[in-house]
């Protein structure tokens, strides 16, 4: 699949702002179980993106 405007106007700012908080919230997890990854500096529990 290309990446063109029409693709792209299908992502909402909510669903982008999920897909960040997942990625923040396993890479936090991933971080407590090894130390190989840092933890990130993000916050999955801050307030949503309209």
């Amino acid at each position: 699949m290309e990446l063109n405007k029409e693709v792209l106007g299908v992502l909402t700012p909510l669903m982008a702002d999920h897909m960040a908080r997942e990625e923040c919230y396993y890479l936090q997890k991933l971080a407590e179980t090894t130390n190989d990854v840092k933890q990130p500096a993000c916050d999955p529990t801050k307030p949503r993106t309209e």
